[in-house]
């Protein structure tokens, strides 16, 4: 499975083992024997999503939820970013190859571009932060700017979130 060789790549980057070097990649010198690389996909999405800054990991969760590239000044907006350096932390997401940015219309916006990231985020999401953030966005104006009128009363009701296969609205 090539994106779980990527991840793995991307772990052991994370972790120092790997590093690159411009030129070429450099391998630390380590206990091979001690490294913890887990066994599924998933567990490796969690293991790097888990490692993030508080604030970053709330920004990939928010993402997940809204399933649609959003505008830094649409992030900015959520009570929880206000006063944030958001763009800085959309930058340090995109760095990681966590979130990667897009212009539509002419605006800079970021979206989770790996669908199986997306849905792990989403899946393990407890159930009522999941509803608040879905609440969160419909209650605030910025819900016009993020969803479809014709979506909304969907959206407060969060629904879309019982079955694998319909965790997202659209």
């Amino acid at each position: 499975n090539p994106l779980l060789l990527m991840e793995t790549l991307k772990v052991l980057q994370d972790e120092g083992i790997l590093k690159n070097a411009g030129t070429g990649w450099t391998i630390r010198a380590v206990n091979y024997n001690r490294v913890e690389i887990p066994p599924s996909l998933e567990e490796l999405l969690l293991k790097r999503v888990r490692r993030l800054e508080p604030v970053k990991r709330e920004i990939l969760e928010v993402i997940s939820v809204l399933n649609k590239p959003i505008a830094p000044k649409v992030l900015q907006k959520f009570e929880r970013f206000a006063g944030m350096p958001i763009l800085v932390h959309l930058r340090d997401l995109e760095s990681a190859g966590l979130v990667s940015k897009i212009f539509e219309g002419g605006k800079l916006q970021f979206q989770i571009d790996q669908p199986k990231l997306r849905e792990i985020l989403y899946a393990n999401l407890d159930v009522e932060l999941r509803r608040r953030y879905h609440g969160e966005v419909g209650e605030d104006e910025l819900a016009t700017e993020v969803l479809d009128v014709a979506r909304r009363s969907r959206w407060l009701a969060g629904d879309g979130i019982a079955d694998k296969n319909s965790f997202m609205l659209w």
